[in-house]
């Protein structure tokens, strides 16, 4: 049978995204169609796989392991013997968010490795990481793919090696170890199964072994030879090069898909062109090899830029097969520092399929993974005998009339520092960061680089369309315990990206705290729009044991160790109302001013005022308190604000945080504190401003550099949604459960433009999402530049649209589906 091309609903059966919370006590809002619930949780069936890494221990830590896992697969791998501690078979059945309890058994699988020179071996005896984990850099990380590879090695006999490369990766269905030595002639390579039964070799280049609970998983390798004595296996590769995979076999994984699926890809925008498609055998993928066209050579014109290919992937077997694919760049990769990229049926609709956007533009320390490239990582099930036509669309500035919203995970190779740990980053348009993430603290705070939009760049012509000046620093949840100068360290960082562009991202570090006290959460997100930076941050700390403290820090504006801009002012206000301003007092690692509680709806934090720059634009910065509820010993409290004064190298300066009652001293088991914070990023002079928004040029003109462009914030974007049918699931960002496929509500406040997703839907195509006008409804302008996301927790997709809330007035919105 042949799907070319894709018809009506059943596209869906063939595709897949996870993961998103939901709230399960809406489940009454679902759409009870039979086809649709068939149909969606067909797709939720064939495409419920994820792949996550991260450290089981503080980085901090003397050769920490990391934790490869998915729903197929646990393992945790020693950076200290570079061999896997732990490796579990799972059934396929968990989801990202469950919390497995540890077994007991014994499932260390230790490594030997040698690589032969001129004759001679030489062992492997680990990597130089200068006791604070260096060379242990991570490559890729997303919902599919996972790698880390480790440099500097270290051998026995053996000068450094500075090429030599050791790789762990991973997709849902295997966990592969990948050694890159260029100057061996050989490399011998043994493992000892000793904790597991019925080893057996299946032919030359796979092996079999069960777990203890007789669960099995399968070894393929490269190498030229193989053997067994007792549960030993000898490996030798009679190359530069060795890979072992070891794959459960719950996830059905097998080698033949280079020779049962072919796939064949045609670029059509900017211009027409061949795109080459080939197998990827160390990614274990089909990799496009795209090239970055510009047919406009104009800012204005590139940043309208769309890239479209379509492409046909067949399958000759008489199987489902489930297809791993890259769409890849290398060298010229365009406008990196913004990326958004979907994938479409053959008639354009978005159908929720989620690419993972992994990148790098560091250059300078030399590295492998070094310098600009780009990874678009997805799955997709094609059906027994069948091919399907789809579209790849990836833009870079605008989406549609406004900026795209992206979140990429950021590799930094290359990069001056050697610590190579998770960095994120979002951005609207593509002329450099928007916020980015070290959640990890690997480099610094949670929050990074934080960069005003439009606005006169840091380059010395102050040409627009490029980098602007660097606001950073914030942070989130930092517990002082009695005496400490530092807080706790966050640990088990997982990151569970729900949405990643181009209208709406939305994406969750969980971790807790290294004495297991707490349990935090963000929920960081970033919407299209032509103004501002704002950043929406839906917060959740749970208290797991008492915590006595100095200080507890809830969030922050500028952090402890990282803050590039210098305010002079702060002030404190709810809506419209300032009720405290205050000239900031810089240096001192201390409190200087009197905590201040913020008790008021849309209550507020103003830092303006700001240092001007060496070059180009400065911004102003400030908190918004949209939603707060914190349960304290049984009890509810307010949150609170406070100037902290810092000392930063030579730098003297002052950052803002959010804190409970200064008297409260101690957090009991039980405790818990939910909100919704946004951060603010305010271009600080009206000629700094270069956007389209009419609106917030002229509020600049008028409360320039003031705390008066907090408070309009505050106080404008207050968004009043009133439900006509459907239901709220959450106020910010503007979520809405459908009733029957239709949602319709009223909506007083804005600014600019704000998202609103429609979820629980049954079905995607022709939505429509109407405005009611004098002459009656209307479809909303720029409607068809939606996003798409596919949750299977709820085994429903989301539909995510801007809304144009420049003018003032109430609006009245419908959404529906056929």
């Amino acid at each position: 049978m042949t799907l070319r091309p894709l018809l009506g609903l059943f596209a869906f059966s063939l595709f897949f995204t996870a993961c998103d919370q939901a709230n399960s006590s809406h489940a009454k809002e679902l759409n009870k169609s039979p086809l649709a619930i068939s149909l969606a949780e067909k797709s939720f069936k064939q495409h419920r796989d994820f792949s996550l890494s991260y450290w089981a221990d503080k980085i901090t830590a003397d050769k920490p392991k990391f934790v490869i896992e998915s729903n197929y697969f646990h393992s945790e791998i020693s950076t200290k013997t570079l061999s896997i501690a732990t490796l579990e078979w799972r059934d396929g059945s968990v989801d990202r968010h469950s919390r497995q309890a540890k077994t007991n058994q014994v499932s260390a699988i230790p490594f030997s490795i040698n690589q032969i020179i001129n004759g001679k071996s030489h062992k492997l005896l680990g990597f130089q990481d200068n006791k604070r984990l260096e060379n242990c850099a991570l490559i890729e990380n997303g919902r599919f793919f996972q790698r880390r590879v480790l440099s500097q090695l270290l051998w026995q006999d053996l000068k450094n090696q500075e090429e030599n490369y050791y790789e762990i990766s991973a997709w849902p269905d295997h966990v592969q170890f990948h050694l890159d030595l260029p100057q061996a002639q050989a490399i011998n390579w043994e493992i000892d199964l000793q904790a597991y039964a019925d080893v057996k070799i299946i032919n030359n280049t796979n092996l079999s072994f069960s777990t203890s609970k007789g669960k099995k998983f399968r070894l393929s390798t490269n190498a030229q030879k193989l053997k067994r004595v007792g549960k030993k296996i000898f490996f030798e590769f009679h190359s530069s090069k060795a890979s072992i995979r070891f794959i459960p076999n719950s996830s059905q994984n097998n080698d033949s898909l280079s020779k049962e699926i072919t796939i064949t890809a045609q670029q059509t925008l900017p211009k027409a062109n061949v795109v080459p498609v080939k197998f990827n055998e160390n990614l274990q993928a089909f990799q496009f090899d795209l090239d970055h066209i510009n047919t406009k050579h104009l800012p204005e014109e590139q940043n309208k830029r769309q890239e479209l290919i379509k492409f046909q992937v067949s399958n000759k077997s008489a199987q489902a097969k489930q297809v791993k694919l890259v769409f890849s760049k290398k060298g010229s990769v365009g406008p990196i520092t913004g990326i958004s990229s979907i994938l479409r049926d053959a008639d354009g609709t978005p159908n929720g399929t989620h690419i993972q956007l992994s990148k790098n533009w560091h250059k300078g320390s030399k590295h492998k993974f070094e310098g600009a490239w780009f990874r678009g990582f997805t799955l997709l099930t094609v059906p027994a005998k069948s091919t399907l036509d789809l579209q790849y669309l990836s833009v870079n500035g605008f989406f549609g009339n406004l900026p795209a919203a992206s979140h990429n995970q950021l590799a930094l190779p290359g990069y001056q520092s050697k610590r190579y740990h998770l960095w994120e980053q979002s951005a609207l348009g593509a002329w450099g960061e928007s916020i980015c993430y070290d959640p990890n603290h690997g480099l610094a705070s949670a929050i990074t680089d934080v960069r005003p939009l439009m606005v006169r760049s840091m380059s010395p012509m102050n040409k627009k369309w490029s980098w602007t000046n660097n606001v950073g620093g914030g942070e989130f949840f930092s517990v002082y315990k009695n005496g400490k100068a530092t807080p706790l360290k966050h640990i088990k960082v997982k990151v569970d990206h729900k949405r990643n562009c181009p209208v709406l991202t939305e994406v969750t570090y969980a971790s807790e705290l290294e004495d297991g006290s707490a349990e935090l959460s963000y929920t960081a997100s970033l919407s299209r729009t032509d103004d501002m930076v704002r950043g929406i941050y839906n917060i959740d700390y749970i208290i797991k044991k008492d915590i006595s403290f100095d200080r507890l820090v809830l969030f922050q504006v500028g952090a402890d160790n990282y803050n590039y801009t210098h305010e002079n002012e702060f002030a404190v206000g709810h809506g419209k109302t300032m009720t405290k301003t205050w000239a900031t007092a810089p240096g001192g690692n201390q409190y200087k001013s009197p905590a201040l509680k913020l008790d008021k709806a849309n209550s507020w934090v103003s830092l303006h005022k700001s240092d001007p720059m060496k070059e180009g634009a400065s911004a102003n910065r400030g908190i918004i308190i949209r939603s707060w509820k914190a349960s304290i010993h049984g009890s509810t409290q307010a949150p609170w604000a406070i100037e902290r004064s810092l000392d930063l190298g030579r730098r003297k300066t002052s950052i803002c945080d959010i804190i409970l009652d200064p008297k409260i001293k101690i957090l009991k088991a039980g405790d818990r504190i939910t909100a919704c914070i946004e951060m603010i990023v305010t271009p600080q002079f009206a000629n700094d401003y270069y956007g389209p928004n009419e609106k917030l040029h002229q509020a600049l003109k008028i409360n320039q550099n003031t705390w008066k462009m907090i408070a309009r914030d505050a106080a404008e974007n207050d968004l009043q949604a009133k439900i006509i049918k459907g239901s709220i699931i959450r106020q910010r960002p503007l979520k809405i459960a459908v009733d029957q496929k239709q949602a319709e509500f009223t909506l007083k406040g804005g600014l600019a433009y704000q998202p609103v997703t429609f979820t629980q839907l049954g079905e995607y195509k022709k939505a429509l999402l109407e405005i009611k006008t004098a002459s009656g409804w209307k479809k909303v302008p720029q409607s068809e530049f939606l996003q798409n996301d596919y949750n299977p927790k709820t085994k429903r997709w989301e539909i995510t649209y801007s809304l144009d809330l420049n003018d003032p007035a109430p609006k009245h919105f419908r959404f529906s589906l056929p």
